[in-house]
C-alpha cells in the first residue's frame, strides 16, 4: 500500500510541475511590467547582503545550541529542526507507554485547537 501511494505521490507530484511548467511559459507572468518606484541603491544593497552570506554560517546557525533559546527568540528554523531530530530519535527511547500515550493525546488535542 505505501508503494502505491508514493507511486500515485510522484505521478501526480510530476504532472503538476509540468503543468506549471507548460502554463508558465504561455502565460510569461510579470512579461512587460514597468516599475516606476525602483529604488536602485536598496536593490543593490540587498545584492552586497546576499553574496556576503557564507553558507557555513547559515547551516551551523540551523542547528539550536540552546533549545531553550530557540523558542524564547522565535527563531521557527531551529524549532523545527530540534523536532524533526527529536521525532525521529523518540521512538529509540525506552518510554513507557503511558508516556507515550500521553505525548499522543496531546498532539492530538493540540492539532484539534488549532
Amino acid at each position: 500500500m505505501g508503494g502505491k501511494a508514493l507511486l500515485y505521490f510522484e505521478i501526480v507530484t510530476t504532472l503538476a510541475i509540468g503543468i506549471g511548467l507548460l502554463v508558465a511559459n504561455l502565460v510569461k507572468p510579470g512579461h512587460g511590467v514597468v516599475f516606476h518606484n525602483e529604488n536602485v541603491a536598496k536593490v543593490a544593497e540587498y545584492k552586497e547582503k546576499a553574496a556576503g552570506i557564507d553558507w557555513m554560517d547559515f547551516i551551523r546557525h540551523i542547528i539550536p545550541s540552546n533549545v531553550v533559546e530557540a523558542f524564547a527568540q522565535g527563531d521557527v528554523l531551529q524549532v523545527l529542526v530540534f523536532s524533526v531530530l527529536l521525532a525521529g530519535d523518540l521512538p529509540k527511547w525506552a518510554l513507557p507507554a503511558i508516556l507515550l500515550s500521553l505525548i499522543s493525546r496531546s498532539c492530538h488535542r493540540y492539532s484539534l485547537i488549532s
